[in-house]
Parts: C-alpha cells; structure tokens; sequence
C-alpha cells in the first residue's frame, strides 16, 4: 500500500480531453453499459489511451473516480506491467490490436485482458476498426504471385508483430514479400507505387479507396479492451 501512495501522488487527478466530434454516439452508449467501478476499483490508478481514436471511450472514462495518467495507447500494457511490479495497483485501457501486438512482444509478460468493450461505430467499414491486407482495386490474394516473385509490402510499424504472424502464414504457402516498415502515409505508399501491397488500419475505408487500393483480407478486427496484472 505505501508503494501505492508514493506512486499515486505524482499523477493527476484530472485531465481533460478534446472530445472527437465524430466519433460515432453508438460508441458512448456500448460504453456506458459497463459498470466499470465492478472491474477497476475506485484505489487503483486508470492509464489511459490518448490516441484520437480512442477518444470517445476515453471520455466517458474519465468519469471515473480513479487517478489517471495518460500514455499512447500501445504503451498502455508497458505502463500497467512496468508499475504492477513495483506494487502499484492499475488497470489500463487500449484497443485490442494494440495490446495484442503488446503480446507478441511480451508473450510471458503478467498483464492480460480483464474484460473488452465492443467497439461499435456505424461509419467504419466493417463495424469497427480493422487491420487489413491491402492492394490495387482490380487483384485480390488469390493472386498475389501477379506482383512477382517478392512483392514489396508496407506495414505500419505499430503492428510489427501482427503483421508479421500473418504473412508468415502466407510465407508457409510458399509467397515471399520485401518488407518495408513506416510510421504513416501507408496507403500512400501504395498509391505512388512505391510498394505493391500494404497492411494498416482500416476504418471507414475511404482513404483506401482513394489510394486506389481494396481489402484483400481482414487480419483482425479490434475492440476496447481493460487490462490488468490477476492477483
């Protein structure tokens, strides 16, 4: 307990956010059906996410009693491990793609996924949002061998791990790839012909579409997940 209060005292009790106007309102009514001072309890400090599109849970999280901090949501697990250890009680919340590339890296890692929230937006092309194979409008992956022998393929850095697991599956299959990792402009990336296919997250689809690129395949879909360390 007083490993708590000495952490607990160089945090914030309050942070206000920038509400995302368009996020969908969907989103706040999943949310606001989960009694969350069940799963966090009112002593144990909440790290939250700031990435933008999470901004809606977000909000309606800060609602909560609990101390806060803030951190980007894929080091979000890190936070909650790293402080868990040294005998602070929390909990965190990030996206379920996030935490599960998290997990990739840290697969004997403590934490672990106490509950999920699903993530509901009406504007989102597959309901929510999705990590997905992309490439030029008119192939598919059912023929990638089309692009050669080792098509060049751009990953978002932030799903490494994922995106790795994934093609290997496909490497199984006897495919190769050059891969190429970016911290952003992936579609545009494609869109200029740098690279033959892309992997990134996939929300309304409209950006894809204008980059003249399809989804070839969903690698995963993701939610709202809490995390914690189980005592």
């Amino acid at each position: 307990m007083e490993k708590h209060k000495k952490y607990k005292s160089k945090f914030k009790k309050v942070i206000h956010w920038p509400i995302d106007n368009k996020a969908n309102s969907i989103v706040g009514q999943e949310i606001q059906q989960v009694n969350f001072t069940s799963i966090i309890p009112k002593d144990a400090l909440l790290i939250l996410p700031k990435n933008s599109g999470l901004a809606e849970y977000r909000s309606k999280l800060e609602e909560l009693p609990n101390q806060k901090m803030v951190v980007r949501g894929e080091d979000v697990p890190f936070f909650v491990e790293s402080l868990s250890k040294k005998g602070v009680k929390c909990f965190g919340v990030t996206g379920e793609d996030l935490f599960k590339e998290y997990k990739f890296k840290e697969p004997f890692g403590s934490v672990t996924k106490i509950n999920t929230v699903p993530w509901v937006d009406e504007a989102a092309l597959f309901g929510k949002p999705a990590l997905c194979l992309l490439g030029p409008q008119g192939k598919s992956l059912n023929n990638l061998d089309t692009f050669g022998a080792k098509p060049i393929i751009a990953i978002s850095s932030k799903y490494k791990s994922i995106a790795n697991n994934y093609l290997g599956k496909l490497e199984q299959k006897g495919f190769s790839f050059e891969k190429i990792y970016l911290t952003g402009a992936i579609e545009t990336a494609a869109k200029l012909g740098i690279v033959d296919l892309a992997i990134d997250i996939v929300s309304s689809g409209r950006s894809a579409k204008e980059a003249g690129l399809r989804v070839y395949d969903r690698i995963m879909e993701s939610n709202i997940v809490i995390v914690g360390v189980r005592e």
